[in-house]
This record gives C-alpha cells, sequence and structure tokens, in this order.
C-alpha cells in the first residue's frame, strides 16, 4: 500500500468480496420472495376449499331430503365391550342408555357378518376370535372425561371407575 491506497490485489479481493455479499443478498432476496410466492399461493387454494367444501356440504346434506332420526353431529360416541373385543359405534344422546345398547348391539352384528366366510370357519357367519352378538352389553358407564362405554351385563361401572348411566 502506497500513501494509504490499496494496490492492485487488495483492490480485487476488495471488489470479490463486495460482489459477494451482493450475490448472497439477491438469493436470500429471491429464497424469501418464493416463500412468500408459495404461502400466498397455498392461501388461496386453502381459501378456495373453505368456500367450495362448506357451500358443498350443505348442498349434498339437503339433498337428502332429511327425515333421519338421528343427526350424525348429535351422536355420541360409544365403546362397545364384547366378549372377544371391543368396538367403537356412535348413539343418539336423546335415548340413552337404549340407544347405546343397540348402536353396540349393531355394530356386533355387522363385525360377525362382516368377519368371516363359511369356509374359512366352518361355521357360517360367525369368525373365531369375533365377538358374539348372543352376548349383548347391557350396562352404560360415564368416565370422568364423559366417554361412555357399554359393559355386559354384571359389569358394575365402579369396578372400572366409572358412573353407571341409567335412562
Amino acid at each position: 500500500m502506497s500513501g494509504g491506497v490499496p494496490d492492485e490485489e487488495q483492490l480485487r479481493r476488495i471488489e470479490q468480496g463486495v460482489r459477494r455479499r451482493i450475490a448472497r443478498r439477491r438469493e436470500t432476496a429471491q429464497r424469501v420472495g418464493g416463500a412468500a410466492a408459495a404461502v400466498g399461493a397455498l392461501a388461496i387454494v386453502v381459501g378456495g376449499f373453505s368456500l367450495v367444501l362448506p357451500r358443498s356440504a350443505s348442498l349434498s346434506s339437503g339433498a337428502s331430503g332429511g327425515g333421519s332420526a338421528a343427526d350424525s353431529s348429535a351422536l355420541v360416541k360409544v365403546l362397545c365391550h364384547g366378549d372377544r373385543a371391543t368396538l367403537a359405534a356412535e348413539a343418539d344422546p336423546k335415548g340413552l342408555p337404549e340407544s347405546a345398547f343397540e348402536a353396540c348391539a349393531r355394530a356386533l352384528e355387522k363385525t360377525v357378518s362382516d368377519a368371516a366366510a363359511p369356509e374359512a370357519t366352518g361355521v357360517q357367519g360367525q369368525a373365531a376370535g369375533a365377538p358374539s352378538p348372543s352376548a349383548l352389553p347391557g350396562v352404560l358407564c360415564r368416565s370422568d372425561d364423559g366417554l361412555l362405554q357399554v359393559y355386559p351385563d354384571g359389569t358394575a361401572c365402579s369396578s372400572v371407575g366409572m358412573t353407571r348411566v341409567d335412562g
């Protein structure tokens, strides 16, 4: 360096450093711009779905003509404890405990009928390991968090840490 003026090599290094910083800033701006464009496109797609889906859901539910005994949004989940399996079902909360017993009976019967082919079991309609519809549940219990569970007759709800639900 002569008299405070950088020589040729120092000028070249300074220029390269400035060019690298400019290139990094340009790349960063492009990445941020690309990410912002992706987020904007996603927001447009999600907004489009939110506008279309509620409309199509209301059209499809209205097209059924109504008349259903229980609205699916008003049903409550029930765990059905059978002889050899526990199944989930949905029951009308207005008709408890009978609606829970009926829902469990349907779930158990459906499982038995779907579970086996006659050639696989030797007994038509009854699979090994499937719950028996003859042993239909008969006690409805509610846990502290509100979960409903149907147990076979003879089960005390207090023995499983729950309270009994009577009609």
